[in-house]
């Protein structure tokens, strides 16, 4: 772990440990709750009456792990607080992977649906180790890897499956306002940035419970940057998009190299607004001419709380190249894995000057 970052990062590893009990209370139990009993299926006993049994099991335990929730979520605001504080002025952690081999072409984004504590309830995606294993086995032949939703220890549990897989984990990106959201952007890389700048949103629309944000990871001939816009309908979230994609592409500008920019953020390009026709002035997007290229749907949760209505479909993640630039993207593909995510990991193959990146 690079220099300055140990001791920060000791206290934030203790408030996620202090987190434990919010989330096996919103995924485990309150998720376990809204399940359909249909046996076998969900993380359900194959046994309907084992799986009632221990659904009655949790409603008796649950005033205690109340208690431990409370306890715990507390505690974890004092030692988020002084990690914010230890860390001065480096909004993030840095941790360090082994890898020192060639280059990939491939970049992919991914928000993986693990950020919220009550993530199970609201995109149906079971919070477990497991999971986190097969997201990492997805991941680890990208040359860079934006991820959005990533809590600090799902983050810590990709630096130490991946290790040998990347040089460079950035975590604790977007930390959140609210003490108990406290990680929201991911970056991996096989090669270390030049630099990394972080440049908070600051429309006054703009949500408060989350930092949202762009961060800039600088490299020899081009930029990767990542963000995730607000979430939410309406004219007025339009607009609070517009204002984080103008501020994010006057901050892409100060460096004068060509910019991929990714992530999550939530404007449909099959029903462009005016926030993403400024997105269009500054960057290319080559999904837009793939028919149906869908990158998130609520299915698994529609099935898994048993809800009899169609689910949604949106286009909504993004592999960016800077427009007029001697950089282009190829081979754009999606990964949906049902129990993964409610979102498809984007990936394509990096081009520069004609060239594979790689």
């Amino acid at each position: 772990m690079p220099k300055g970052n140990t001791l920060p990062s000791c206290f934030y590893k203790i408030a996620e440990i202090l987190q434990v009990p919010l989330y096996v209370l919103c995924n485990w139990f309150v998720g376990r709750w809204m399940t359909v009993l249909i046996p076998g299926e969900f993380g359900n006993y194959n046994n309907k009456t084992v799986e009632i049994i221990r659904r009655i099991f949790l409603v008796l335990l649950s005033p205690i792990l109340v208690v431990a929730t409370l306890i715990g979520s507390l505690s974890a605001i004092v030692f988020n607080l002084v990690g914010d504080v230890l860390l001065v002025k480096q909004p993030y952690l840095c941790l360090l992977g082994n890898y020192r081999g060639a280059k990939q072409s491939k970049i992919a984004t991914f928000n993986m649906a693990t950020l919220l504590p009550p993530m199970t309830p609201i995109d149906g995606v079971d919070y477990c180790s497991e999971r986190l294993k097969n997201i990492a086995n997805d991941l680890r032949n990208f040359q860079f890897v934006c991820g959005q939703e990533v809590d600090g220890a799902s983050a810590r549990f990709f630096a130490k499956e991946l290790k040998n897989d990347f040089a460079v984990f950035y975590t604790y990106l977007g930390k959140s306002n609210a003490p108990l959201i406290p990680s929201g952007l991911f970056f991996a890389s096989k090669e270390k940035p030049l630099s990394v700048n972080v440049v908070p949103f600051t429309a006054p629309s703009v949500q408060k419970a989350i930092k949202r944000e762009v961060v800039i990871f600088e490299f020899e001939k081009f930029c990767v940057a990542t963000m995730h816009l607000d979430g939410g309908d309406g004219p007025q979230v339009i607009q609070t998009h517009l204002a984080e994609i103008q501020q994010a592409a006057a901050a892409l500008k100060t460096y004068n190299k060509p910019v991929i920019l990714c992530g999550d953020f939530n404007e449909n390009r099959y029903a462009p607004s005016s926030a993403y026709q400024e997105l269009m002035k500054h960057f290319n997007d080559p999904i837009a001419a793939i028919p149906d290229f869908m990158t998130c749907t609520n299915e698994l949760k529609l099935e898994r709380f048993g809800k009899d209505e169609p689910p949604t479909l949106e286009s909504i993640d993004y592999i960016a190249p800077t427009k007029d630039s001697p950089l282009t993207l190829r081979d754009l593909q999606k990964l949906y894995r049902f129990n993964n995510s409610d979102h498809s990991l984007v990936s394509a193959s990096i081009v520069v000057n004609g060239a594979s990146y790689a």
